[in-house]
């Protein structure tokens, strides 16, 4: 069991206690909120970032599309949520099996929020080589593959190879300099390449 783990193993506490606290009622909205949001920010952010990139930069774009779509569905559900109460007039009282209830909702919340944290964690470069030595990170991937056909470190991956293509296009001034000692070939895939990115 690595440190990571033991982080994640307190996430997951901290969540659990938490929803057993406040009740399975509660719970099914706060869960639903992180779950639409998570699932439909890995699957829409690249349509999205086909717009927001003519104004930002084309790996910074993908960033503000992700946490973009997130926010928004996340305060969309827990309003809907907190709508759907009112209306009703939920008023629980939070029996032992209300609590139980909501404890399983915590755990299925706790590891959707692990899942954005080990995104955050696998791009940054200090702690990215950390994911594949937990137990639980690993698990988490793939269970988030399965669930909803692509996983934090896909999504991060694509996010670096944007970034690496951008900083080899922003020096292809200096690369043109040498235009002689490049083959004919090499000039038409960096013209591809550049073409690509416009």
């Amino acid at each position: 069991m690595s440190w990571l783990d033991i982080i994640f193993i307190l996430i997951l506490i901290g969540c659990i206690a938490y929803s057993i606290y406040r009740g399975l009622v509660k719970e099914v909205f706060s869960l639903a909120s992180i779950a639409i949001g998570y699932i439909a920010a890995i699957n829409y952010y690249l349509p999205l970032s086909a717009y927001t990139a003519k104004v930002l930069n084309p790996s910074i774009s993908k960033w503000v599309s992700f946490i973009g779509i997130f926010i928004v569905i996340f305060i969309a559900v827990i309003l809907i949520g907190k709508l759907i109460q009112k209306v009703l007039n939920v008023s629980v009282t939070l029996t032992v099996v209300d609590r139980a209830a909501g404890g399983v909702i915590g755990m299925a919340k706790g590891i959707i929020i692990l899942s954005i944290v080990i995104l955050f964690l696998y791009a940054i470069p200090f702690t990215r080589d950390y994911i594949p030595k937990s137990f639980i990170a690993r698990h988490i991937v793939i269970l988030n593959k399965k669930l909803t056909g692509a996983s934090p470190i896909e999504f991060v991956k694509d996010l670096r190879s944007s970034v690496n293509i951008d900083r080899f296009i922003s020096s292809s001034n200096e690369i043109f300099k040498y235009s002689d000692e490049i083959s004919d070939t090499d000039r038409k895939k960096l013209d591809e390449l550049i073409k690509s990115r416009e």
